[in-house]
């Protein structure tokens, strides 16, 4: 099986929902290593981002409208999103 470098979806230290990000594999690694992660492959870096973006539109609106919590992540900016 050949290795491949793959994106997915990470949040650094694992509690900084403000740090979500796509980040490439450091390594070139195999499919079944993608296992239970959100990920895209090699040549699919702009639906990563677009798709990181969707996600960050989607925690904002959940957040601070359904959820009525604007105060608790005014960090959550349209530069946030595109970021």
């Amino acid at each position: 099986m050949s290795k491949e470098k793959y994106y997915w979806l990470s949040v650094p230290n694992g509690s900084h929902i403000e740090d979500i990000k796509i980040i490439p594999l450091k390594n070139e690694s195999e499919k079944k290593d993608l296992q239970g992660h959100l990920w895209f492959g090699p040549f699919e870096e702009k639906e990563a981002v677009d798709f990181l973006k969707d996600v960050k539109i989607c925690l904002r609106e959940l957040y601070w409208k359904k959820y009525n919590h604007p105060g608790r992540a005014d960090w959550m900016t349209d530069d946030w999103i595109n970021k």
